[in-house]
Parts: C-alpha cells; sequence; structure tokens
C-alpha cells in the first residue's frame, strides 16, 4: 500500500521522474545519491511532518529566486536518511503548493485538510 510523504523542492514533477534526491556529495553524480527522495513521512500525521519539514528545509515564503513547492507524494518507503529524514521512492504527486502561497505552518495543514490529508 502506497504511503504518502511531504517534502520542499524546486522541481515536483522532476522529483519523481528521477526518484532520488542528492546527498551532500557532488550534485548530478547517481553515486552521491540518496536511496529515494528526501522527506517526510505523513504517518504520524501532517501536523508532525509539517514541522520536521519546516525545521529542516522550510514551507513558506520566498527561497532567493528559485519557486519552491511543498509536494506531498504517494510511495513507498526507503528508509531513513543521515539526517533522520525519511527516504521514500516516489509514485505519483497527491498536491503541490508554491510556497510563496502558504503563509505558516497551520496554513499548511489547513490546506491539507481540505484535500483530506491530516
Amino acid at each position: 500500500m502506497s504511503k504518502m510523504f511531504l517534502r520542499t523542492n524546486s522541481a515536483p514533477e522532476s522529483d519523481l521522474v528521477r526518484g532520488y534526491s542528492y546527498s551532500m556529495g557532488e550534485f548530478g553524480n547517481e553515486d552521491e545519491a540518496h536511496a529515494g527522495l528526501s522527506g517526510y513521512s505523513l504517518d504520524s500525521g501532517a501536523e508532525d511532518a509539517i514541522e520536521r519539514l519546516d525545521a529542516r528545509m522550510g514551507i513558506s515564503g520566498r527561497f532567493g529566486t528559485v519557486t519552491m513547492f511543498v509536494t506531498v507524494f504517494a510511495g513507498s518507503d526507503r528508509g531513513t536518511g543521515p539526517d533522520g529524514e525519511d527516504l521514500f521512492a516516489p509514485a505519483a504527486i497527491v498536491a503541490s503548493f508554491e510556497t510563496t502561497s502558504i503563509k505558516d505552518a497551520a496554513d499548511l495543514a489547513a490546506k491539507l485538510a481540505a484535500l483530506g490529508i491530516n
């Protein structure tokens, strides 16, 4: 059964196709990549995942000149990354929000709740 994961990213569709994220090694070198995308499982609830993602990556506002998103992916668990993040193999994009449209953690939680994601 598919699980849901929350991730801050700049290219949701590319993440879905690529299926992994880079570690702090050489960008573009697949040998320097995680076993999946890094994010946070929604198994413990949206508020917990939002809090963890906000602390690690941020969830709202501008990220310099890059358009960023908070994306909910359906996928399967691949373990834990080196920073305690969840690693997952993405199967589909469930929802995606530009970070500039998110006021704060409560606003993101409300957006997810409106989609039935708690």
